[in-house]
């Protein structure tokens, strides 16, 4: 994510923005619930979006979204609807349309760290600070913190959501720097409490990348990415020739 948050006022609008981003998606589910079947028909599907996403992406200020639904080992349907930038009006193209998935990039992170771990580079089990290089989360508790605890939100960190975007790449930290000067503090031993973290996370892509010993992104894109043909997914740096399909944020 690059936008800055900048203010109260920025960081409302973004939540408000996110909160109905995930209404809209929730609602699709529970909608889609009873179309449910052995076998869905496309055309079922495509007039269940069409008679209930416009009025529902208007009531909740989405300007455009994408939406595929995959049954089993096919595709059943794949459409746009509304638009990529409300500032030239250009349409969704499912194809084509690049969007910021956010923290959807942890799924990436996830998958990335047991693909390590079954290759042996590293252990799920093992305290983290034998793969952190430049700092070391501290001992305040006897359990270490492991890549499992940080892949289930369960590290014990304290995580704050402050400091955490930016407004251009170039000033982008690696995420060593990013980690070093931002790191929290352990208030709760590991697994004893279900907490959201984003620096968990952070510290997981550290954890693999120093065990690989390539960056992240780039262990991403050859062990995910594309094995999965996933060749228009990439992190932070969008080649030049896809910024044009890019997806711009708003506020309202």
């Amino acid at each position: 994510m690059r936008q800055s948050l900048g203010s109260i006022l920025l960081l409302e609008g973004f939540v408000n923005q996110y909160l109905q981003g995930c209404l809209l998606a929730s609602a699709i589910l529970t909608g889609m619930v009873s179309l449910t079947a052995d076998a869905l028909e496309r055309e079922a599907v495509d007039s269940f979006f069409d008679d209930y996403l416009p009025q529902a992406m208007a009531a909740r200020h989405v300007p455009g979204l994408a939406v595929t639904v995959v049954q089993r080992d096919r595709q059943l349907t794949s459409k746009g609807y509304g638009v990529a930038d409300t500032g030239t009006m250009r349409p969704v193209d499912p194809d084509a349309t690049l969007f910021d998935v956010q923290s959807v990039a942890k799924l990436v992170v996830a998958t990335s760290a047991v693909i390590a771990a079954e290759r042996g580079s590293v252990d799920l089990n093992a305290d983290v600070n034998q793969y952190l290089e430049g700092f070391e989360l501290p001992r305040t508790h006897a359990e270490p913190v492991t890549l499992t605890a940080l892949l289930t939100h369960t590290s014990g960190l304290e995580d704050r959501g402050t400091g955490i975007t930016t407004q251009a790449l170039a000033e982008v930290p690696a995420i060593g720097t990013f980690l070093k000067r931002t790191l929290t503090q352990r208030v709760a031993p590991p697994f004893q409490d279900l907490v959201y973290s984003d620096q968990g996370m952070t510290l997981a892509a550290f954890a693999v990348q120093t065990a690989v010993g390539i960056p992240f992104d780039e262990y991403a894109r050859l062990n995910v990415f594309e094995p999965l043909r996933m060749n228009h997914t990439h992190y932070l740096d969008v080649p030049e020739e896809l910024k044009k399909h890019q997806a711009r944020s708003y506020l309202f």
